[in-house]
C-alpha cells in the first residue's frame, strides 16, 4: 500500500490578522508544505500561479469574507479541499457559513484551534489521497479490463481469420493444379472473391472495438438516444420487419455517458432482433425504463443510482448453449442461411456499456424471445 506524503499537497492558509496567520503557519510548518496569504486578494493571486491542495481561510475578513473566498475557489478550482476557520458562537449561522462555500469541515477559534488545524489539514489530505487512489485503481481496473477484452478478441480472431485464409489457400492451389477447367475457376474465384470480402467485414467490426474506446461523456437524456436509435433503425430494410413500442421510456432519465456510443449499442440490438424475427407477424420490440432508478454497486463498490433500459423482442429466443457464451467475439445466435457473420456485435456493446460504467446482460428462452437489460449510471 502506497505511503501518504503529506507535503506532496501544497497548503494555503488565509487571514488578514497576522498574529493569526502566522500561529496558523508556524502549527502546520513541521507536517505539511505551507504557505500564507494576508487576504482574499492575495490568495487569489497566489491560487493563478501554484497548485495547491488545501486552502484554510478564517470567515471574518474584509473586503472578501472566507465563504465568499471559498465559494470562489470552489468555482474556479473546484478540486482543491476547503476548511473555514470560524469565530461564530450560533451553530446554525456557522453551519450555514460552512455550507455556502461548501467546505469540507469548519474550525471553531477556541484554544485549540492550532491543534485542530493540523487534525482537520491532515483529514483532508488523507481524503484527497483516498480520492486518487480510488481514481487510480479504477484506471488500472479499466485497463485491465481493456486488456482482457482484447486477449479474448485475439483469440477469437485468430481462428475466425484462419478459416477464410485456409480456404484461400487451398483454392489458390486448387487453381495451379486445374487451370484449365474454366468452369471450376469461376466458381473458386466467386468463393475466394467471398471470403476475402468476409474477412474485410471482420477487420472493419475490429476497427468499432477501437471507436469504443472513444469514452468522452457527458450528461444526455435516455429518451433522445433512444429516439436517435430509432430513426436510424427505420433507415434500415430489416426494420420493415418489427414495431418499435417506446411508450414505457420515462422522460426525466438523464445518464452521464458517451450518448452516441450507447446509441450505436441499442441501433445494433435493434437490428439483432430484426434479423432474429425473420417471419414472425407481427415482429414487435418493447423499449421501456424503469420509473424509478435502481441502486447498484458502481466500480467503487458504492450504491449508487442507474437508470435500467429494457429491450425486449418476440423472436425466437436463444439457444441455452448459444446464451452462455453470447458476448464473446465471433458467437451468433442467428441463422444465416449459410452465410458466415463477424459476431462482434455484443462483444462491443459490451465494451461500450461498461467502458460507461454500466452493466448490461440478456435474459433469453427459445420460443420465448429476448430480453437484454442495459443499466447506466444516472448524471
Amino acid at each position: 500500500m502506497n505511503t501518504i506524503v503529506y507535503k506532496n499537497y501544497p497548503v494555503l492558509v488565509v487571514d488578514d490578522e497576522a498574529i493569526n496567520l502566522k500561529s496558523y503557519l508556524r502549527a502546520l510548518k513541521d507536517d505539511f508544505e505551507v504557505e500564507g496569504a494576508n487576504s482574499a486578494q492575495e490568495a487569489l493571486e497566489k491560487l493563478k500561479t501554484k497548485k495547491y491542495s488545501v486552502v484554510v481561510s478564517d470567515q471574518k475578513m474584509y473586503p472578501i469574507t472566507g465563504v465568499e473566498l471559498l465559494t470562489q475557489v470552489r468555482e474556479q478550482y473546484p478540486n482543491i479541499v476547503r476548511i473555514i476557520i470560524t469565530g461564530f458562537s450560533n451553530f446554525e449561522a456557522a453551519v450555514k457559513a460552512i455550507n455556502d462555500a461548501d467546505a469540507f469541515k469548519f474550525i471553531f477559534k477556541t484554544g485549540s484551534v492550532a491543534q485542530d488545524l493540523r487534525k482537520v489539514v491532515k483529514e483532508a489530505i488523507d481524503y484527497l489521497w483516498d480520492r486518487e487512489e480510488r481514481k487510480r485503481l479504477q484506471s488500472l481496473l479499466i485497463r485491465e479490463n481493456r486488456l482482457m477484452s482484447l486477449g479474448r478478441l485475439v483469440g477469437a480472431l485468430s481462428h475466425e481469420i484462419n478459416n477464410p485464409l485456409s480456404a484461400i489457400n487451398t483454392m489458390l492451389q486448387f487453381l495451379k493444379e486445374n487451370p484449365n477447367n474454366r468452369e471450376a475457376v469461376e466458381k473458386t474465384y466467386e468463393i475466394g472473391l467471398s471470403e476475402i470480402d468476409h474477412l474485410r467485414k471482420i477487420i472493419s467490426r475490429i476497427g468499432k472495438f477501437s471507436d469504443a474506446d472513444s469514452l468522452t461523456k457527458s450528461d444526455v437524456a435516455v429518451t433522445n438516444i433512444v429516439s436517435e436509435a430509432a430513426a436510424l433503425f427505420k433507415e434500415a430494410e430489416e426494420s420493415k420487419k418489427i414495431k418499435i413500442n417506446r411508450q414505457g421510456i420515462q422522460q426525466y432519465h438523464t445518464i452521464h455517458a458517451n450518448g452516441y456510443l450507447v446509441m450505436q449499442v441499442i441501433l445494433n440490438l435493434l437490428l439483432n432482433s430484426a434479423q432474429a424475427i425473420k417471419d414472425t407477424t407481427p415482429g414487435n420490440v418493447e423499449i421501456a425504463t424503469e420509473k424509478e432508478p435502481i441502486i447498484l454497486k458502481d466500480r467503487e463498490g458504492k450504491d449508487a443510482q442507474y437508470v435500467r433500459l429494457t429491450l425486449k423482442d418476440n423472436g425466437p429466443g436463444i439457444k441455452k448453449e448459444i446464451l452462455k457464451n453470447i458476448f464473446e467475439p465471433f458467437v451468433t445466435s442467428r441463422d444465416a442461411g449459410g452465410e458466415r457473420r463477424a459476431g462482434l456485435g455484443l462483444f462491443i456493446s459490451q465494451h461500450v456499456i461498461e467502458g460507461n460504467h454500466g452493466y448490461i446482460g440478456i435474459q433469453s428462452k427459445e420460443r420465448e424471445g429476448t430480453t437484454v437489460t442495459i443499466d447506466l449510471p444516472i448524471a
